[in-house]
């Protein structure tokens, strides 16, 4: 009897939140358990996102050291539209991340086309000039392509955040030790230990499980809200400052397909900046072909390009002949020079035009 009395308040505390004992351990086996399985369901995926944000007026200041107040950034309320589209081959470490749409630099909306690229080794930045428009230096180039060192900074930032319901959807959860990134590995190991039971909640009759990260005073801490019933899937994210307010808050929707559950759109909110991303999925595919698609580029005659670490950015020249070196100033000085002709032949005509009126008038 003593034994079955242990089991009973065992099971009591696992489910109140309690310190870790058997039945936190058994949920938190299985929800490893179905996020390992959720690896294996497919080598590569394809999604298209349909996504809209929301940036409130002055959002931007506090970040840029602006008063919001008298010089807020940006200046109204903006919404954004664009288009998310990602490639990822899990089996092959290659993924493709592209971001087309509206988009705003210096507090001003642009069109961008902005696309993140790895092959498994190299990692670049791809913008289109065909596809990019700055309002804020019109006719100034810009780089086209950015080719990063594989272990620098970019290789954190490879992946917009916004995205992180699709990896947890393929169970590939962040933690201390293993960034979403394309390197070293699309996939990496749980790490068990960073996550523990903390709580079962019930939201809109559904039955969830919370899942802590590690507490760390200099790091966010984190809350997976996972639904059991649903192949372990994670329908909400909180990141919570040292303070315990909510940092950033995700709330993701799922519909059932024949691989099981999957996001079908996400809301995505930020509580320091008040901005509020809505996605949408407008289609996913499982396994798709991915010959046709490139997850590297090598600049084309005329391209601009830079290598991280260099201080100069190159123009590509054609097939045998070496790249030459791109000078700013030297686009700058030239559009300086076409001002000056056309200054020049405006004030010769004026000057003419003139000339002949009085010659007209003096033969009168």
């Amino acid at each position: 009897m003593k034994c079955v009395m242990q089991l009973i308040l065992g099971a009591t505390l696992g489910l109140s939140g309690g310190s870790l004992v058997s039945g936190d351990q058994r949920v938190m086996r299985e929800v490893f358990d179905a996020w390992n399985q959720r690896q294996q369901i497919a080598n590569r995926v394809y999604y298209e996102l349909d996504c809209r944000t929301v940036i409130p007026k002055g959002a931007y200041s506090e970040a840029m050291g602006l008063d919001p107040e008298t010089d807020p950034d940006p200046v109204e309320d903006t919404v954004l539209k664009f288009t998310r589209r990602l490639y990822l081959d899990f089996d092959n470490g290659k993924s493709r991340s592209e971001k087309e749409g509206d988009d705003l630099i210096e507090g001003m909306r642009r069109t961008a086309c902005e696309i993140a690229l790895c092959d498994g080794e190299h990692i670049q930045a791809y913008q289109p000039r065909e596809k990019y428009e700055n309002p804020a230096a019109p006719g100034i180039p810009a780089v086209e392509l950015m080719n990063h060192t594989p272990d620098g900074q970019f290789r954190a930032f490879f992946f917009d955040p916004v995205l992180y319901p699709i990896f947890c959807a393929h169970g590939i959860v962040q933690d201390d030790k293993h960034q979403i990134a394309p390197l070293p590995s699309l996939r990496h190991a749980i790490q068990e230990s960073y996550f523990h039971y903390d709580r079962a909640v019930s939201v809109n009759g559904q039955e969830l499980v919370v899942v802590r990260s590690v507490d760390h005073p200099s790091q966010l801490t984190s809350e997976y809200w996972v639904d059991m019933a649903r192949d372990a899937a994670i329908v909400r994210m909180l990141h919570l400052d040292s303070s315990g307010d909510i940092y950033k808050e995700v709330d993701i929707d799922y519909e059932d397909s024949d691989r099981g559950w999957f996001p079908s759109g996400w809301t995505d909110s930020r509580g320091a900046q008040g901005s509020v991303e809505t996605v949408k999925v407008a289609n996913l595919e499982f396994n798709p072909d991915f010959s046709g698609i490139e997850f590297h580029i090598e600049p084309t005659p005329g391209m601009i390009y830079r290598n991280e670490g260099s201080p100069e950015a190159m123009v590509a020249a054609a097939t045998g002949s070496p790249d030459m070196r791109f000078e700013y100033s030297e686009v700058l000085n030239q559009q300086r020079r076409t001002r000056q002709f056309w200054m020049v032949l405006v004030g010769v005509g004026a000057a003419a035009f003139v000339g002949l009126l009085y010659w007209r008038r003096s033969r009168n």
